[in-house]
């Protein structure tokens, strides 16, 4: 499917930046506070490119500029969204949360967890394709597929209450808000088409 393997290939490039970042951090070339900025404007970045990958995937007739000017506010707003928990982790680069024993940096430790800040671009990714489909057609449904074998118990629930119109939609796979949290392996299927929501990465 091109469109999903536009959706991973953003989602490697951004899990590559985030490392790079992270290495920049371990090699002492940047401070805790331009770590900070620097992983931000990745995020914006990233966003912006999975939502407006998304817009794309919903409806492929969109204008090229109503996608760029709303994936811009889209992921502008996302990473804003972010910022707290952003600061946490600034924070604790700060205060040595990750050095061993010995003073040692623990890298693997802050490259874990910058990589958590990829889960959630797949939820950028099916916003984006949710809000195309209901702006080309406000009537649309979309069911919840429970995606893996392994799923939390709110997902099973979502499934159940499908089909959801836009407005009935509170959230999309990969967001958080479910007890899987960025780990949820589940996707949306469109009802006019069948098409599906971006999946998680092979």
């Amino acid at each position: 499917m091109p469109s999903q393997i536009a959706f991973e290939t953003i989602s490697r490039r951004n899990s590559s930046e985030l490392q790079a970042i992270v290495d920049r951090y371990a090699k002492g070339q940047i401070t805790p506070e331009e770590f900070g900025d620097q992983f931000y404007d990745a995020l914006v970045t990233a966003h912006t490119d999975a939502y407006g990958a998304g817009l794309k995937y919903g409806d492929s007739q969109l204008d090229p500029l109503v996608i760029q000017s709303e994936a811009a506010k889209f992921g502008r707003a996302q990473a804003d969204s972010e910022n707290e928990w952003l600061d946490k982790f600034v924070a604790d680069l700060e205060n040595g949360r990750y050095l061993d024993s010995d003073g040692n940096l623990r890298v693997d430790a802050i490259s874990s967890r910058a990589d958590l800040y990829n889960a959630k671009l797949r939820a950028s990714g099916g916003q984006g394709w949710v809000d195309a489909s209901a702006a080309n057609d406000p009537q649309e449904e979309f069911t919840w597929v429970m995606g893996g074998e392994r799923h939390c118990h709110d997902c099973p629930r979502l499934a159940a209450l499908s089909p959801y119109k836009v407005g009935e939609l509170f959230t999309t796979p990969g967001a958080g808000d479910c007890e899987c949290l960025g780990n949820c392996n589940c996707y949306l299927v469109r009802s006019s088409d069948g098409k599906s929501s971006f999946k998680p990465a092979a």
